[in-house]
């Protein structure tokens, strides 16, 4: 990985004997990565008057499949992503959003001796262009200077302004776009094709609305549809060569996924994740919603068809939970069970008791389970809560809907519905 961020202490060396496997080493060498970032910012030259939706969207296709890692030896799901020293999304990292720069890594790279003298003048040159436009550093340019005073790295502390003319890109600690629940009923209704055919017919009965909204959202899910084709690629090449017959069975099936999804929206269990993780992973959030209730249908479905039980849905969702300890985003991938106002509560409760199982047994500090609690709920899911709390497994952390919902109400003004 490129871009370490500041809180990452777990290494590949300190989680020897665990079922993780990260990929510690980067899928483009040197020259390759730094051809990459001059087409990423040839890009972003060409459209940087254009619309933001059609400039994000070419920018983040410009990024696709190329941040992307290979499929490691243990996973049922295609979905890992490198975070380049350049890029683009919704939170690229932790402290940067929107168009990023590791302004040190470059730096670092610079002053590299084993670097040539043409590549270190062609890092000078993208560093030099980018001091002025990545979204942090045009956000503080924006700032009143009275308010800076507010971002020193870190936090609000004695007060001292942050020296912005000698660290102008270490200044937005606290400004980051986080939070973001998608929603993951609607991706899973209508699939890829669906949304694109959605924004088509929304577009045609809103012709007061910009097209380039419109345009830019198709643009987007092309972006993913390609990546899934690379990623069927990917498992193809895998499955050629693999020896192991349930292996095989596992990159064929994950093959004939991606390449589904292109095209159809998710019909199983499996295939319903594959689809969550892909989105999710180029979208850019680091949320994972109410996942008891938007996979509901189709756990149950597939355990009434006899596709799936629950053993096999453990281990699909242990792989899924190993590719969020990856991600080394320890201050997100929160994922929300139980609670108020789910549209297939009785179903989700069933898949509930399996995702804290699945957390049980894998014992991380992600995702970041929590189980919301209200009066008439199943008691099996607070037993099931207290055994694995009780083991010190930590999660699932514990919210009542009587105590929150009236708190968001008040807070943002909006009805109980």
């Amino acid at each position: 990985m490129y871009w370490k961020e500041a809180y990452k202490t777990r290494t590949k060396d300190s989680y020897s004997g665990y079922a993780t496997i990260y990929n510690n080493e980067p899928r483009l060498n040197f020259e390759e990565l730094l051809e990459h970032m001059e087409d990423f910012t040839e890009v972003y030259k060409k459209c940087k008057n254009d619309h933001p939706a059609i400039r994000e969207a070419k920018c983040l296709d410009a990024q696709f499949p190329q941040i992307m890692l290979g499929i490691m030896p243990n996973d049922l799901f295609c979905g890992r992503a490198d975070i380049f020293p350049l890029g683009m999304n919704a939170q690229y990292i932790n402290s940067e959003w929107g168009f990023a720069m590791n302004f040190d890594w470059f730096d670092e790279k610079i002053a590299d001796e084993s670097i040539t003298k043409e590549e270190r003048g062609r890092l000078k040159a993208l560093r030099e262009f980018w001091e002025d436009n990545t979204s942090t550093k045009k956000f503080l340019s924006e700032m009143n200077p009275t308010d800076k005073v507010y971002m020193v790295t870190g936090g609000v502390t004695d007060g001292n302004v942050l020296d912005l003319a000698n660290y102008p890109h270490a200044a937005a600690a606290l400004q980051r776009v986080a939070g973001i629940f998608l929603d993951y009923h609607k991706l899973l209704d209508y699939g890829l094709s669906g949304l694109y055919h959605l924004t088509e017919e929304k577009q045609k009965e809103h012709p007061e609305n910009d097209s380039n909204f419109y345009e830019g959202m198709r643009m987007a899910l092309k972006t993913i549809m390609k990546t899934l084709e690379w990623y069927a690629g990917q498992a193809a090449g895998l499955y050629r060569t693999e020896t192991d017959e349930q292996r095989k069975e596992d990159l064929k099936e994950m093959e004939r996924i991606c390449r589904k999804l292109i095209t159809e929206k998710p019909g199983s269990f499996r295939e319903a994740i594959q689809l969550v993780i892909i989105y999710s992973l180029i979208d850019g959030t680091r949320e994972w919603g109410r996942m008891d209730d938007y996979l509901a249908l189709y756990y149950t479905e597939d355990i009434k068809k006899g596709i799936l039980d629950e053993e096999e849905a453990i281990r699909l969702l242990t792989s899924f939970w190993q590719l969020m300890i990856v991600k080394e985003q320890v201050t997100d991938d929160r994922v929300i069970i139980g609670g108020l106002g789910r549209k297939h509560p009785k179903e989700a409760d069933e898949l509930a008791m399996v995702i804290m199982e699945v957390s049980r047994r894998v014992r991380d500090i992600v995702p970041q389970l929590t189980l919301r609690m209200y009066k008439g709920m199943n008691p099996k899911l607070y037993e099931k809560a207290m055994d694995c709390i009780g083991e010190g497994t930590t999660y699932p952390m514990l919210y009542q809907d009587e105590n929150v919902i009236p708190g968001v109400m008040k807070v943002f003004g909006i009805s109980y519905e």
